[in-house]
């Protein structure tokens, strides 16, 4: 029997793969770098910690400060916000859980007063019983915001659900179980090759 859910929120409540991208394109034609164009580029670079994304898709740290290029990617994140939209039927699996009496919560990379609003802007706060983010901007792991979570819950049975390797990572510091979803920040071979159930959605 499961006690509560965890989610991510990025990719795995959040569908926003498709403004990540024009993020991550438009920050790219500011700097005079080739873009990333599609999906299938994207999941070959995609990962944590964010800063070997960055380089990966053609930043030079020699030349170019990590912090002020996260600042801007944020800031143009941000302003597509208004077109993301939530996963197809999630919803309704948050709503029948909560009618299961499941407790649910978000643990995010995200940064926790981002995230917070984020949240809100689909008004699904009241949803979930716990929110966790990180408390910067710069998307380095969450192991340790896990890790102290379930120093806080040390009797709950949990699922685990998420988009990314970082997710089957976190449910692995946290003992949980874990399931992976599709069609969020990371390719289905990836997702399939960490050993987890995986959902195609």
């Amino acid at each position: 029997m499961i006690d509560r859910v965890i989610w991510d929120f990025n990719g795995t409540i959040l569908d926003d793969l498709k403004i990540s991208i024009e993020s991550a394109d438009e920050l790219l034609s500011r700097y005079d770098l080739p873009v990333i164009g599609d999906v299938e580029k994207y999941y070959s670079v995609f990962g944590f910690p964010i800063i070997g994304y960055y380089e990966r898709v053609g930043f030079d740290f020699s030349k170019y400060d990590f912090s002020v290029l996260a600042n801007e990617w944020v800031d143009i994140y941000l302003s597509k916000m208004p077109y993301a939209t939530l996963r197809e039927g999630i919803i309704e699996t948050v709503d029948k859980l909560n009618s299961l009496g499941i407790k649910q919560t978000i643990l995010s990379m995200t940064e926790e007063n981002m995230l917070r609003s984020q949240i809100a802007s689909f008004g699904i706060t009241e949803k979930f019983d716990e929110i966790y983010g990180l408390n910067d901007i710069y998307a380095t792991s969450k192991l340790e915001l896990a890790r102290y979570w379930r120093s806080t819950h040390e009797n709950e049975t949990v699922l685990y659900v998420g988009d990314t390797e970082h997710d089957a990572e976190s449910a692995e510091i946290i003992g949980a179980k874990c399931l992976m979803i599709t069609g969020g920040h990371q390719s289905e071979a990836k997702l399939k090759g960490l050993g987890k159930p995986v959902i195609t959605a």
